[in-house]
């Protein structure tokens, strides 16, 4: 290492702590500097770790984000990451090494999760903690810097060292800890999901804690979603925001923020997207549909509607079976056209949608609905094809 390099740390801050929980993320920063470090940052050069990606197979996408974080990384001249979020430090610890060696990459990154560093300045007594807290707390363990990383002790050794605090650990922990159902169960199935939350909340609970104490941002922001959900009166706080309080600091509860983003946003938006909610749509959506029919379809509607309307119902009864078959190879050609429109749609049905979201929306919408479509069509078509039918004899007849 250059002896006249200032900074070896680099903190690695992630999506939600950015966006959502910034109190991870503001607090991390004032621990490690407390502990004597000054660590660099990606600022808006920080891209997504890439895990989505890398999860949904969207690979090609994976490879963009690698090449761009671990470029942007060196460029800093660091010898080491830190990041609060598990699901990060795996990515940036294991994944980006996988990748490194699969794309000729040079990476070798050393990757630590922020509890093991604080850990590590609490035992050398370059950290120490002041402000009595008197609380009882239970400690959740990560999936992925538990059962994945073996990061068990760390997060336990920080609270250990917090004055007047003391962790009364749940039925299941460490290894044996309970998943606390989120990232893809909370968008993918919201009632399992909702049932998970409950199971671990109800064994927190148990333990007579104050707090729910965590370190993942996901897991945070689905206790505080659960609690609201099951009626659970259990507040979640972040470690670093927990160690924070114990240096004497002021800080910040994201849990109104979490929740309004969740039943306000987020959960509009999956719903919206869902077999349910793409029905309701196309059915509000069917006059502008019809208006972009594709040119022969167009052309097969002028000559019927000129027909006798017995001719007409007929025809349409004709229609009817070939429908399931003719929709997938229309909807591709009209789905630029109708974006707009279920844009503004979704902007009514989602007021609270944030800005940046509400300036993508129409860009977003053409990809989305083209990569969700033909997996969703065999689903709806039942409640699609009279709506079909209903739009088209409403044209030959307007």
């Amino acid at each position: 290492m250059n002896e006249n390099k200032k900074e070896d740390i680099l903190y690695w801050a992630g999506c939600t702590a950015s966006y959502l929980e910034n109190d991870i993320a503001k607090n991390g920063m004032r621990l490690l500097r407390d502990g004597g470090l000054d660590p660099e940052t990606l600022g808006e050069d920080e891209w997504c770790c890439g895990v989505p990606f890398l999860m949904a197979g969207k690979w090609d996408k994976f490879e963009e984000i690698f090449k761009h974080n671990i470029e942007e990384i060196k460029k800093r001249d660091v010898d080491k990451v830190v990041a609060s979020c598990p699901g990060c430090w795996v990515t940036l610890s294991h994944y980006y090494e996988d990748w490194a060696e699969k794309l000729g990459e040079e990476w070798g990154m050393e990757v630590e999760h922020i509890t093991e560093i604080l850990s590590d300045m609490i035992e050398k007594n370059k950290l120490e903690f002041s402000q009595d807290l008197d609380q009882k707390v239970t400690y959740h363990d990560p999936c992925h810097i538990g059962r994945h990383g073996d990061i068990y002790d760390e997060p336990r050794d920080v609270i250990d060292a917090l004055p007047g605090v003391k962790n009364e650990e749940m039925r299941h922990n460490k290894e044996d800890a309970l998943c606390c159902g989120s990232v893809l169960t909370r968008v993918g199935d919201q009632e399992v999901s909702k049932n998970l939350a409950n199971l671990r909340l109800e064994e927190a609970k148990e333990t007579g804690a104050d707090r729910l104490v965590t370190t993942c941002p996901c897991c945070e922001f689905q206790f505080r979603v659960g609690a609201k959900e099951n009626n659970i009166d259990l507040k979640t706080v972040d470690i670093a925001t927990l160690a924070a309080e114990a240096k004497g600091y002021e800080t910040e509860d994201p849990t109104p923020e979490i929740l309004s983003m969740w039943f306000d946003v987020f959960k509009k938006a999956i719903d919206n997207m869902s077999p349910e909610g793409m029905v309701s749509m196309m059915d509000e959506l069917m006059p502008v549909m019809m208006d972009n029919l594709p040119s022969p379809m167009n052309k097969i509607m002028t000559t019927m509607s000129v027909l006798p309307r017995p001719v007409q119902n007929a025809g349409l009864k004709m229609m009817s079976p070939m429908i399931p078959y003719l929709v997938p190879r229309m909807l591709d050609d009209m789905i630029p056209d109708i974006a707009p429109e279920a844009a503004e749609l979704m902007k009514e049905r989602i007021p609270k949608m944030p800005e940046n979201m509400e300036k993508n929306l129409d860009q977003m919408l053409v990809p989305i609905m083209k990569e969700i479509m033909p997996h969703m069509l065999p689903e709806i078509m039942p409640e699609l094809k009279p709506m079909m039918i209903k739009g088209m004899k409403d044209k030959m007849r307007a």
